[in-house]
């Protein structure tokens, strides 16, 4: 019952609030969600173990991205 109301609030402050709340409250419940799977079941430490490599990857990309960029700006001298 908590689970399903916690669930509920989650779900409408993803559809009330902007973009960044959207992305924050996505990344939390895929979190819980794999938290129940590592607890559970041998095939969910298979899925979290994809759910964290991914997650690096896309961090790691963006931080290589970012120098990427910042290396192309002139100086301002």
């Amino acid at each position: 019952m908590v689970i399903r109301v916690v669930l509920i609030i989650i779900l409408i402050l993803a559809v009330l609030y902007s973009r960044s709340l959207k992305n924050i409250i996505s990344f939390l419940f895929l979190g819980f969600v794999a938290l129940f799977l590592w607890e559970f079941a041998w095939w969910g430490k298979i899925i979290d173990i994809l759910f964290i490599s991914s997650m690096l990857l896309v961090l790691i990309l963006g931080f290589i991205r970012g120098f990427k960029v910042n290396e192309n700006k002139p100086d301002k001298d």
